[in-house]
This record gives structure tokens, C-alpha cells and sequence, in this order.
């Protein structure tokens, strides 16, 4: 239904395959992405609006591809994994990004308690920045999420 309805509002066709774009709510139910994502603060921002890590259950791995103009234009959940733990191989992420043409991106993840890197986290992290420095997709940064409206910069930690 909601669907639909979006069809007729913008018939412009523009593919928008499993993503919940949300950030500021404007007139009635629909939603917009901010302009710009500066700061890991825009970033952790933005992530929460587009979904609400605080209320998973289990970790939630996922994506926000970037433009050159610092402007978010995709995001893609990436994998959903236990209580403690979650999958996220470099191939899955890039792929995402390359079908959306980023420029860079920017990592996140949930913990299920407190936003503390784990050392499996630092390690996902630089493997990361290895790979995004080869393609061509700088990773600015991997934001790890916990409760309280906390979270944690990889690269303010260094580890970027």
C-alpha cells in the first residue's frame, strides 16, 4: 500500500531496493536524507533516524554509501547475526557501494550492551580500510552503537 502510494507521488522510476531512508520527518508520513553527513555524530544521527539500533535484539551490520558531495545516497542492511555477534565480509559491503557508484562509506553495528570496539572489531575495521583503499571506496568510518544514545568512532579511537 505504502508503495503504491509513493508510486503515484513520485513516478519518476528510481530504484530504491531494500532501503528505510529516514532522518527528518517532513509533511505527512514521508522522510528525507540530510543533506550532509560531516561528522561521525551526522553519521550516528543519521543511522539511528534510518533505524533504531537501540531496540535490536541482535547485532544489525550495515552500510551508508556517501557521494563526493558528502551527501548519503544508499543504505543497506548487510547482515543480521546473534545476540553477540555479526558476519560482515568486505565482499558484501563493496558490492553495495560499487552498485550505488559511492565515493566512500560509512560502517555501523550495534552492540547489544555497550558501544566498546571488541578486538574482532578493530580487526573488521582495518580489514575494511585495506579493502576500501583498493577499490577506490575510502571507509571514513565504522560507528559502533550501543544503548543510551551512545556510540563509538572508529576513527576518532585511531583505528581509520
Amino acid at each position: 500500500m505504502f508503495a503504491e502510494k509513493l508510486k503515484t507521488l513520485y513516478p519518476v522510476k528510481r530504484q530504491l531496493s531494500e532501503e528505510r531512508i529516514v532522518r527528518e520527518k517532513v509533511k505527512g508520513s514521508l522522510y528525507h536524507i540530510p543533506q550532509v553527513v560531516v561528522s561521525p555524530q551526522m553519521g550516528f544521527e543519521t543511522i539511528m533516524g534510518i533505524m533504531n539500533l537501540e531496540k535490536e535484539a541482535q547485532e544489525v551490520f550495515g552500510v551508508m554509501a556517501i557521494n563526493s558531495k558528502n551527501k548519503v545516497i544508499g543504505f543497506d542492511i548487510i547482515s543480521i547475526g546473534s545476540l553477540d555477534a555479526t558476519i560482515a565480509h568486505p565482499r558484501e559491503v563493496f558490492k553495495k557501494l560499487i552498485l550505488r557508484n559511492a565515493a566512500t562509506c560509512i560502517c555501523f553495528h550495534n552492540h547489544t550492551s555497550a558501544s566498546i570496539p571488541s578486538k574482532e572489531d578493530i580487526e573488521v575495521t582495518k580489514r575494511l580500510v585495506e579493502v576500501g583503499h583498493i577499490i577506490g571506496i575510502p571507509l571514513r568510518d565504522h560507528l559502533i552503537t550501543g544503548d543510551n544514545g551512545k556510540f563509538t568512532s572508529m576513527s576518532e579511537k585511531g583505528f581509520i
